[in-house]
């Protein structure tokens, strides 16, 4: 499979996939190959203005649909500016979640946002007092609604897991260490299969979980 991913990185490096590898890796696993993609309805959570991997799956995969959600900011010399008000809906992710059809995603991925994207860019810009207050309080004592949370990164994953079609493939990239919060007593919540979820360490700050409806 690596081979399989390495060489898609090396094709298209005009869409810097080398950030994706392993979840490009989850998604190959699943489908079996790139061409398994086609005609699918893709979310990605949190993808801000960097949308080369949304980009990627329109043109070179083949996918249905696809579409992004999370706080985002246009500034003027952002690129693929036209792609990204068609694409992209800026806005918290569980007020995504409400509105939206429910089962109507067959692959949703997120890339080390949960933990951090879901607050508004401003907020990462000027606000010391707010991450002075988050770590004071170790994101364990806020309640889903506060961005970043563990309340809040459980709940997106589990609105993320009930957007899924039967079959479908949710993929969660997440920092480790101090937001390690998608844990088997959590992932057991859902209900799935014991063989269709899968948790493994991504060198020593982050981790994978992929999940199958």
């Amino acid at each position: 499979m690596k081979q399989e991913v390495d060489a898609l990185v090396n094709a298209h490096p005009q869409f810097r996939l080398a950030q994706f590898e392993d979840i490009l890796t989850e998604m190959l696993a699943h489908w079996g190959s790139l061409d398994g993609l086609r005609g699918i309805d893709v979310l990605e959570l949190g993808p801000n203005t960097r949308v080369e991997m949304m980009r990627f799956l329109e043109t070179s995969a083949g996918v249905k649909s696809i579409r992004g959600v999370g706080q985002t900011v246009l500034w003027p010399w952002i690129p693929h500016q036209a792609f990204i008000r068609d694409h992209v809906e800026s806005c918290r992710f569980l007020q995504f979640f409400e509105r939206d059809t429910p089962s109507r995603f067959d692959l949703i991925y997120s890339r080390h946002v949960m933990e951090q994207h879901s607050i508004h860019p401003w907020v990462l810009l000027t606000s010391a007092a707010y991450w002075a207050q988050l770590k004071k309080k170790a994101c364990a004592d806020f309640d889903e609604s506060y961005p970043s949370s563990v309340p809040n990164i459980q709940a997106t994953f589990k609105a993320a897991w009930n957007a899924l079609r039967p079959g479908g493939l949710i993929i969660s990239q997440i920092g480790k260490r101090k937001y390690g919060c998608l844990d088997e007593a959590f992932l057991a919540t859902l209900d799935p299969q014991p063989s269709a979820v899968h948790r493994r360490d991504i060198g020593s700050l982050s981790s994978m979980v992929t999940a199958t409806k």
